[in-house]
């Protein structure tokens, strides 16, 4: 007999919540957390010959990365080691995944790290090595395992819909940029740190937003915390002027 639930997503409307998007950044009083700035923005806005907006909106979208979902995983006859070769965007959670999955420990898991065609964002989990490794000790023996398309679109992670709106001011000359807003509903501030720390081979140990939501502290393992900054601050740049405010995804 099947027992059937009902889902978190139950009664969820990706369209409905993109427009709430659209309203929350219109509303003034909406709750935001502002991640950077440099300049008086406001002021120079008001002062600009000339402003511009423009509005952008994406859809979840399937990640297609080229090369189709797979990994090798090969476990020891005492079951007390494992090797995988994938190529992973995020090695570390890859060989935790599979750890995990085995019930060992991560340094009992040598993880291999082979070329990749194409992640975008989708080779960071380590579901698939999971996986494969979880059929690996089943059948005793070294397995190779491919995620069909149809597997990956039906069971794998969407990217997440956004909207961004972007503000930019000029002088008379309209040739002096003098000021650039840049504001959304996309990921937080916690989620880029996340995937900065994937990127570069780290780990985010800590995360935490101030109370006036001014400064963003973020802990991560020292062996790579320099590559992480350098990521971390690269998704974010300005001109002579620039505020960013992300705000919270409607419940």
């Amino acid at each position: 007999k099947v027992t059937w639930r009902t889902g978190k997503a139950e009664g969820f409307n990706s369209d409905r919540a993109l427009e709430d998007y659209v309203k929350i950044h219109a509303d003034p009083n909406a709750q935001a957390v502002k991640l950077e700035q440099k300049g008086d923005v406001t002021a120079a806005f008001a002062a600009a010959a000339k402003t511009y907006r423009a509005e952008f909106r994406s859809d979840y979208g399937y990640h297609a990365q080229m090369e189709p979902l797979n990994a090798v995983v090969r476990i020891n006859d005492a079951g007390d080691r494992a090797e995988v070769w994938e190529g992973s965007q995020a090695p570390d959670e890859s060989r935790k995944a599979v750890a995990r999955a085995l019930g060992l420990a991560a340094e009992q898991v040598d993880f291999h790290q082979c070329y990749m065609g194409g992640g975008f964002g989708r080779r960071s989990l380590g579901d698939y090595a999971a996986e494969c490794a979880l059929i690996a000790k089943e059948v005793r023996r070294p397995v190779k395992l491919i995620w069909t398309r149809e597997e990956d679109i039906a069971q794998g992670m969407f990217r997440p819909q956004s909207f961004q709106c972007l503000d930019a001011a000029t002088d008379a000359s309209g040739e002096a940029a003098i000021a650039y807003s840049h504001s959304g509903n996309a990921r937080t501030a916690e989620q880029a740190a996340r995937s900065s720390a994937e990127g570069s081979g780290a780990r985010l140990t800590g995360f935490a937003v101030s109370a006036d939501g001014q400064t963003v502290e973020v802990t991560v393992e020292k062996t790579a915390h320099t590559l992480f900054l350098q990521r971390f601050a690269s998704t974010r740049s300005w001109t002579v002027a620039r505020t960013t405010r992300r705000t919270p995804v409607p419940k």
